[in-house]
Parts: C-alpha cells; structure tokens; sequence
C-alpha cells in the first residue's frame, strides 16, 4: 500500500463461498502534513570567524538538532532533525560564509571588505591597503605588506602551518607598513 500521504477511506468486504459478501463500515484514514520547521536565516558570516549557534527550537516550537557540525570555512547547508513525536518533517538551512582569495594576480570574488574574508593562497606584493573582516595565509603564500599600505582586519590573522612538503606561508609587515587590527577577543595563529 505504501505511504500514506492524504486521507484515505477503506471498507473490509467479507466474502464467504456462495454467501453474498458483506461490506464493514468505512474507516476514514486521515493523514496530517507533517510540521516544516522554520528558522530566521542567518547573516553571511565572515571567512574563519565565528559562526553563532544554530537554535534548537524552530520558530514553531519544534525542538531537534543540527547536522553536520558548524563550518566556518566554507558555505555550508545544515540539517535540521526533529526530535521524535512532534509530527515534524527536516528542514535544511544554508550558512554563507563570504570570503575571497588572492591567487597571486586578482581576487576570485572581487577585494576582500569589512564582511568579506581574505585568504592569501598566492605570492602577495601589492602597495594598496586592505580592509578585511579575517586574513588567511595559505601554506605555501609569501605576502608582504610594503611601506606605506595598511592592513585593517576585524577579526583573525591566521598564517597556516605546512602541510606536505613543509612549505610554511609567511606574513611580513615591511617598515612604516600598519596591520591594524580592532577587537579584544581574536585568536590569532
């Protein structure tokens, strides 16, 4: 028979040999939609920063949980799974994490900003000042901030450890270079 997934009727009809049959009463199946969950979407978060918890309470009232666990280095679309016997259906919601990476020659979705995260994944030179809500040095990226620009980032500086052939990336401030960074709780690495 399947799924049930809108009301149904059904009767028992009992046959007996050469009996005429004989019909039970109608049964009515009714089939209630399942409760979707819904949720008040999340801001874009800034690349490698913190992503603030996911509720476990819809806006409805469903209690449940969140798969997989939170990513702050990529977009990412989470799982909502009620919590059994509330006739609830799972749910999905996406978190976008803004960030844009230097590959040596241009930034793949336009200059990093006070909600876009820079990642350096190339060779860095440039005498032009930079605002950014994070800094990620790839593993194998030399950058150098020359003389005379200015690094602001609100949020972490992150130079990555080696990985494979043990190239480490670097992060210089030349003289009369600024990296300028605002808050009181980053964790820097």
């Amino acid at each position: 028979m399947g799924t049930l997934t809108a009301t149904r009727y059904y009767r028992a009809v009992v046959t007996n040999g050469s009996c005429s049959s004989a019909n039970s009463n109608v049964v009515t199946v009714t089939v209630n939609a399942l409760t979707v969950p819904t949720f008040t979407p999340v801001a874009a978060v800034c690349y490698n920063t913190t992503i603030p918890a996911l509720p476990t309470t819809s806006n409805n009232g469903i209690t449940g949980s969140w798969s997989p666990a939170l990513n702050n280095l990529a977009t990412t679309t989470y799982t909502f799974t009620p919590d059994s016997g509330q006739c609830a259906d799972v749910t999905t919601l996406q978190v976008v994490i803004n960030s844009t990476t230097w590959d040596g020659i241009a930034w793949s979705n336009g200059a990093p900003s006070s909600t876009v995260g820079a990642i350096m994944g190339g060779n860095y030179n440039q005498a032009t000042d930079i605002t950014t809500c994070s800094l990620t040095v790839a593993n194998d990226a030399t950058v150098v901030i020359p003389s005379g620009s200015d690094v602001t980032v609100d949020g972490p500086v992150t130079v990555l450890p080696a990985q494979g052939l043990g190239v480490v990336g670097t992060l210089t401030i030349n003289n009369n270079a600024n990296l300028l960074q605002s808050g009181s709780t980053n964790v820097n690495s």
